[in-house]
């Protein structure tokens, strides 16, 4: 499954992140949903279409809401479940606390898929991650330890290292990418160290 998944996936990317052609249409009694969960005391949007495992979780670019996978979703859901959400600050998501940095939208997601199991949303997953949501799915993806990560798929996605060389001057811009100065000054030099947390701010 796993071989015929990743290119699949690779496939539908490039596809649909270089073509305007319009997305399948998924079919309605496949278990697909739209909810908001509450991650502590604020909400994030999930929507979730196909069936099957593993599940495909969909990182968006820093700064940009999940509709950035519409076209490529539904190619992924022809062969299993795939999800995609708002982190905080977001598309359709509830306001969340401040400073955002990559820990901190770890821990909420990792709130959001423990809640979402009543739902059928179920690991094994494979971490989707496009721009700075690669960021977010490596820092997941080493915290996890290999528990319910199978895979991580990384669409131009920024290095786990991106800190240590990165102009602070190019940190400036929205809310979330302000924080980002924190994640490097904290998260970055702390996941490889598997012992110590990094902050969520």
């Amino acid at each position: 499954m796993r071989r015929l998944l990743i290119p699949a996936l690779a496939a539908a990317a490039t596809l649909a992140f270089a073509s305007p052609a319009p997305a399948a249409t998924p079919a309605a009694n496949r278990g697909d949903f739209q909810v908001w969960v509450d991650v502590g005391g604020h909400r994030l949007f999930v929507n979730c279409i196909g069936r099957g495992s593993p599940t495909v979780i969909l990182e968006a670019p820093l700064g940009v809401p999940s509709e950035v996978w519409d076209l490529v979703q539904p190619q992924v859901a022809r062969s299993t479940r795939a999800c995609s959400y708002d982190r905080a600050n977001l598309g359709r998501s509830d306001p969340g606390p401040v400073p955002r940095t990559s820990q901190t939208a770890v821990n909420e997601l990792r709130i959001l898929l423990t809640k979402l199991r009543g739902a059928g949303v179920r690991g094994p997953y494979v971490l989707v991650g496009h721009s700075f949501g690669g960021f977010h799915v490596q820092l997941f993806a080493r915290q996890d330890g290999g528990l319910a990560v199978r895979g991580a798929v990384f669409v131009d996605a920024t290095p786990i290292d991106w800190a240590e060389v990165l102009d602070p001057q190019h940190q400036a811009g929205s809310e979330e990418g302000r924080s980002v100065a924190e994640v490097g000054g904290g998260a970055v030099g702390r996941i490889r160290a598997p012992k110590s947390d990094a902050r969520a701010g």
